[in-house]
């Protein structure tokens, strides 16, 4: 760890400056942007996303409250940099509160609503929707936001790790193992990642998967397909459906590569298409969503939207915003969530999202401290 990279982000934080530090996945350096004015950026749309730069921040569902955000960047830090840089930083006190209506749903109440969804399903309305919760720890007196993001780094190299702040909106964090678009060097990159499992220390090759599982990984690919369809992406490459570790479960996984040029001038409706997908919704998008809004008594906020790099070194890369969690005054909130189809079994579900939250209890649980 790079003691003066601490330094910096404690001091972002205490300044509540706008920023995020990320580690790309199997990276080796961490990527840190600052912008410079206090105000958050929001954007009304993705339609002029082509000519911006700077990094998204885009919630699950677009509403008054939770809006696409581009910090914009103003300094940005590859790994290294030069001390004298820190203090240049330091001018303006950015002031704004967090709101912090969170509250978590208990067991008895999970199971209620995830019976009531699987029998919406059988009734026809949707094939599969997503249940989600909040999880809320209490922070220990001596939480430090940045060691945190360390730890989730050193313990998951192969997933997306941030640390993200906007005074008013709030703090975020998180490993996400799932990709939502990668473009560079002339190709564009996706995957369909669904179905979760235990991971109990298996071979990934030794992995038994069940029909329900394997259906919700088919909806993701078939979304895929279809939006390819849509934007006459013909000549595309598909990977065979494979197991893929991330942290404390396995997923199903079928990875996606076309050229880049397709989305040129048309990201903004790519991504549109694109997100939220089945595994983060449902199937079909607009039914499934819109039992969601009506059934799950808390926001989403930026829990299962995106976020990432756009336009930077001329490269995109946006995550799904998976194994997560919001930082408040005294707690934290930990978003989880789980795929409901016909054959679901509540109790399975309910198992699925404490497994999912383990990801980052079990990192939380035995944060180290770095000293000065």
């Amino acid at each position: 760890m790079d003691y003066r990279l601490k330094k910096l982000l404690s001091s972002l934080i205490s300044e509540n400056k706008i920023f995020v530090s990320f580690c790309l996945p199997e990276g080796n350096s961490y990527q840190t942007i600052i912008q410079k004015k206090p105000e958050i950026n929001f954007l009304d749309s993705f339609d002029n996303i082509d000519n911006e730069s700077g990094f998204i921040f885009s919630p699950f569902n677009e509403n008054q409250s939770h809006k696409i955000v581009l910090i914009k960047p103003d300094i940005v830090f590859n790994n290294g940099f030069p001390d004298d840089k820190i203090e240049k930083i330091s001018d303006n006190f950015v002031k704004g509160k967090t709101a912090e209506n969170i509250f978590s749903i208990s067991k008895k109440e999970y199971l209620k609503q995830c019976r009531k969804m699987i029998a919406e399903i059988k009734k026809g309305s949707f094939q599969k929707a997503i249940l989600s919760r909040i999880k809320l720890v209490e922070k220990n007196p001596d939480f430090d936001s940045v060691n945190l993001f360390f730890a989730l780094t050193e313990k998951h190299p192969d997933a997306f790790t941030y640390l993200l702040n906007l005074p008013g909106v709030g703090m975020w964090l998180g490993a996400s193992p799932e990709t939502l678009l990668n473009i560079s060097k002339g190709k564009a990159k996706t995957i369909a990642l669904a179905g979760t499992q235990k991971n109990t220390g298996q071979a990934e090759k030794n992995v038994v998967w069940e029909k329900k599982e394997i259906e919700e990984q088919k909806f993701v690919s078939n979304h895929i397909r279809n939006i390819f369809n849509k934007f006459n992406i013909s000549d595309f490459q598909q990977s065979k459906t494979y197991t893929q570790s991330a942290g404390n479960v396995f997923h199903l996984q079928t990875d996606f590569e076309f050229d880049s040029e397709k989305t040129e001038n048309k990201l903004g409706k790519f991504i549109q298409e694109l997100h939220p997908t089945p595994a983060v919704c449902g199937t079909p998008r607009k039914s499934s969503l819109k039992y969601i809004l009506n059934t799950e008594n808390h926001n989403r906020e930026y829990y299962s939207g995106f976020l990432g790099p756009l336009n930077l070194n001329k490269t995109t890369s946006f995550f799904v915003n998976l194994r997560c969690l919001k930082v408040l005054h005294e707690k934290l909130a930990l978003f989880v969530g789980g795929g409901i189809t016909q054959d679901s079994i509540p109790e399975r579900e309910w198992e699925e999202t404490y497994h999912k939250a383990k990801t980052l209890l079990s990192v939380i649980e035995n944060l180290p401290t770095f000293a000065q």
